[in-house]
């Protein structure tokens, strides 16, 4: 008898063809979808990438401005600002800034709150007194900054406005000495042609009064005539002074003893007037290239101005010192002092507060310092007295005589 097999052979289970075809699919289905994540998580890094690089840019572009560029939100609330921002408004860090609101703090125009709100972009120039600006700055006297105010929107939403400011004083004393230029021109033009004329009607005033006339009455109104062509040609001589002050010889000259002279001629005077005048100079004081009859001029238009100040009297302070690369003279007197609308236009020609003044004394000044590369300044207070400063370049310069 024949003996069974033990182990029966297994049978091998055959894939159908289809479903291993299903698989492979499947496979490279996924295979595919994988790298399309791949090169989508790429496209997203690589996105992510460029818009952290542009993040960046904006941020040092923002940074770096030289404008003062300030983002403020609907309500006007201050959210982030620029260093020049910072730097114009003479503050250290934003935290010094966070209270200011665009519609209550930055001096906006009446009228103008409704139109940023409604979408329009406003420009307008302020000035500002930062002795009185009531926020801690470290920046003194007066700027004029220049505001530029523009909605930000989000399809047709406003989402906030974007403040940008810029210190425009510069710009302004550039455009007012190319003005204050055109004018002095045009004085001199009109000095000349007017002094003829006033030449010939005080000659011949003057000729009836030497021949004799024989009516007191018209004596009298001859008289008269002389006398406002003489205050005429008065006028027109410092109109000539203001626009042609020109290139003038310049020595080197001791201000100690330029100031003791003018104090000297002026000190009878003062004191009729009740007025003291007090030196505080520095007994090394360096030696200035002036020419000695203009700066002699500016001194006499200053202190004179001090002593106008203060009608019942008062004290008027002459300091002076080296400071840097410049001799400071201070003239400090006791007076009204000056409210800042004034302050403002004391160097323009022909604006005056006296009656009897013509308005060209400071103006003139202040040409005459310029063509000695120095400066004239005025701060004033109300009640508190004014103080004019003179800085003079110190040293000698051949080119100069």
């Amino acid at each position: 008898m024949k003996r069974k097999k033990s182990a029966a052979k297994k049978k091998t289970k055959k894939i159908p063809r289809g479903i291993g075809q299903k698989n492979a699919k499947i496979l490279k289905e996924a295979d595919s979808l994988l790298k399309s994540l791949i090169d989508k998580e790429k496209e997203i890094i690589k996105t992510e990438d460029a818009l952290v690089e542009s993040m960046r840019r904006f941020r040092d572009l923002f940074e770096q401005s030289p404008i003062g560029v300030g983002i403020n939100d609907t309500k006007g609330e201050v959210l982030i600002v620029n260093k020049a921002y910072l730097e114009i408004f003479g503050l250290k860090s934003f935290a010094d800034i966070t209270h200011q609101n665009l519609f209550s703090d930055l001096r906006l125009p009446p009228g103008d709150k409704k139109r940023i709100r409604s979408g329009h972009v406003v420009q307008y120039e302020s000035e500002y007194d930062f002795n009185n600006a009531g926020f801690s700055t470290s920046r003194e006297g007066t700027r004029y900054i220049l505001f530029t105010i523009s909605p930000l929107f989000r399809e047709k939403e406003i989402i906030g406005y974007m403040v940008q400011i810029q210190d425009s004083t510069e710009r302004r004393k550039v455009a007012e000495s190319q003005r204050l230029a055109q004018l002095g021109r045009l004085l001199s033009d009109m000095a000349h042609e007017v002094n003829n004329p006033l030449m010939i009607i005080s000659g011949r005033a003057e000729l009836a009064l030497l021949e004799g006339v024989g009516d007191e009455k018209v004596r009298d109104i001859l008289s008269v005539i002389l006398d406002q062509c003489f205050f005429a040609k008065s006028i027109i001589q410092r109109l000539l002074k203001y626009s042609r002050i020109g290139k003038v010889e310049k020595r080197p000259v001791d201000m100690r003893k330029a100031l003791d002279l003018i104090i000297d001629i002026l000190q009878h005077h003062f004191k009729m007037s009740n007025i003291v005048l007090k030196k505080d100079l520095e007994p090394d004081l360096p030696m200035v290239t002036v020419n000695e009859k203009q700066i002699q001029e500016v001194f006499m238009n200053i202190l004179r101005n001090s002593a106008d100040a203060m009608p019942q009297g008062g004290i008027i302070t002459i300091s002076a010192m080296k400071e840097k690369d410049f001799l400071r003279i201070d003239v400090r007197d006791t007076g009204e002092g000056m409210v800042p609308e004034v302050l403002e236009r004391i160097f323009e020609p022909f604006f005056t507060t006296r009656q009897k003044g013509t308005g060209l004394g400071l103006a003139v000044c202040h040409t005459i310092m310029q063509e000695h590369s120095g400066y004239l300044s005025y701060k004033s207070k109300v009640g508190e007295g004014t103080t004019a400063t003179i800085l003079l370049p110190i040293g000698y310069s051949p080119a100069s005589y």
